[in-house]
């Protein structure tokens, strides 16, 4: 690997975006989704916390199944499979 091109681009490399996008796509995953799939997600985060907010829409709209929860940062991959756990379980219970 190009030791130089490595450092330059993690320069460029943003701490809070890569955790919030890795976050979502964690959680967007562990639902078998994709950039189709009706489900959102959406991670924030403060100082020391992160808070992932997601929710499925059935494509018909009739029902939603959404989850949110906050966690240390050095837990936010746990927090995505937390939130979608408790999406899927909403949905085994609407039996879809």
């Amino acid at each position: 690997a190009d030791t130089q091109l490595c450092e330059r681009v993690a320069a460029l490399s943003h701490y809070e975006t890569m955790l919030t996008v890795t976050t979502e796509r964690t959680m967007l995953a562990r639902l078998n989704g994709d950039c189709t799939s009706p489900i959102g997600g959406m991670a924030s985060m403060t100082r020391d916390q992160i808070t992932l907010r997601a929710a499925w829409i059935e494509p018909d709209g009739h029902n939603t199944y959404a989850a949110e929860g906050s966690a240390p940062l050095c837990d936010a991959a746990q927090l995505a499979e937390q939130v979608a756990i408790q999406i899927l379980a909403q949905r085994k219970q609407a039996g879809v």
